[in-house]
């Protein structure tokens, strides 16, 4: 009878390679670092906020110099010849990135030209609406046009820096998985809190501000006014160019161009913030009250790195607020309990989805382990 002796397994060594890897501490580390070079990346960051802030981060710094007591027509001069030269800046700007990533193809040449040609019209058309004659071009148009040239401008920055759409957060790999609609829905959610957050303290700032009969510089008109809404049709807009600038731009390029420099998560936190309050300025002192807002988005970005729910829940929040703005008391506190009964129902069902498909993933780890 022979006996089979078992050898028992040798412990491996503590320098020997693993095969899992050690969780992220948040989404934005799997951006590597810009083969530009650090200083190149943050100077692009920079040279983006301006040239793509500059229309509403110094019409808002006038209005609050107005609120203020500073009426100086030249201000607005200031303002109208910065936004050309800033037009200016975004169409050569543009036009040199896209010529730079669309090289010579003999197989392509017509697509080279078509991209190279849009990018030219585009431009050329965002540089002529910033003119103050172009007055023939509805307002809509100019507006869609703008977001359009601002987006495609922040999209090329970051590719130039390696970061393609899909790591912007860009429906990223994984976003149609369960696990990716899941984290979408709460991403969403938190944006909408974070715009709630946002909003409310800044109402309740200005209606506390307004009681104090100290001149304190506060906006005394509505705030669809203050940023030029006129009726209902400026609504989309007006929301498409918000998303592009205050998402698209403050918040996600200024993220992965500061981590593509290697800039600290604290100043990622500090420039989302102090940009963002500059932005609400108009409104005097009040904008304050969206510090958390800004913070909170931020910190979503940062934790999940996915664009398109943020995007989607600010969006949703800006349409609600700016169609609800002009319609009687009663009415708007009706449409905002349907709202919240509709979210509730909705963040109720995905929590049940959420708590039945727990059971199944544990079990095909546990499988998987085993």
């Amino acid at each position: 009878m022979s006996h089979t002796t078992v050898r028992p397994a040798q412990p491996a060594p503590t320098d020997a390679p693993t095969t899992q890897r050690a969780p992220a501490a948040n989404a934005m580390s799997r951006i590597d670092p810009s083969p530009k070079g650090s200083r190149h990346a943050y100077a692009d960051l920079w040279i983006l906020l301006l040239i793509t802030g500059w229309p509403p981060l110094s019409n808002s710094v006038v209005q609050f110099a107005g609120l203020c007591g500073l009426q100086d027509p030249r201000l607005w001069q200031i303002v109208t010849h910065g936004g050309v030269a800033a037009a200016a800046a975004t169409f050569l700007w543009l036009c040199y990135l896209v010529i730079g990533r669309t090289p010579w193809n003999r197989r392509r040449p017509v697509r080279r030209l078509a991209i190279r040609s849009t990018a030219a019209i585009t431009g050329a058309t965002h540089l002529y609406t910033s003119f103050p004659a172009a007055d023939d071009f509805p307002l809509w148009l100019v507006s869609v046009l703008r977001s359009a040239t601002v987006a495609w401008l922040a999209l090329e920055v970051c590719r130039s820096h390696g970061i393609t759409p899909a790591r912007l957060g860009i429906c990223p790999p994984g976003a149609r998985t369960p696990a990716g609609r899941l984290e979408a829905w709460h991403i969403g959610k938190g944006a909408v809190v974070a715009c709630v957050m946002g909003g409310g303290a800044a109402l309740v700032l200005l209606w506390g501000l307004r009681q104090i009969p100290l001149g304190l510089p506060v906006m005394r008109i509505p705030q669809t006014e203050a940023i030029g809404l006129t009726s209902a049709w400026d609504v989309p807009t007006a929301v498409l160019s918000t998303v592009v600038i205050e998402d698209l731009v403050i918040v996600a390029a200024v993220t992965v161009l500061a981590t593509a420099a290697r800039r600290s998560t604290r100043e990622i936190y500090a420039i989302i913030c102090c940009v963002e309050i500059v932005g609400h300025l108009y409104m005097g002192l009040p904008a304050l009250g969206y510090l958390p807002y800004a913070w909170y988005r931020a910190r979503l970005y940062l934790q999940h790195g996915r664009l398109t729910p943020l995007v989607a829940g600010h969006a949703f929040v800006d349409v609600v607020a700016m169609l609800a703005h002009g319609l009687p008391l009663v009415t708007r506190l009706v449409c905002g309990l349907a709202l919240a009964a509709g979210y509730s129902s909705c963040d109720l069902l995905v929590n049940r989805y959420e708590a039945r498909s727990q059971p199944t993933l544990s079990s095909v780890q546990t499988k998987a382990v085993r």
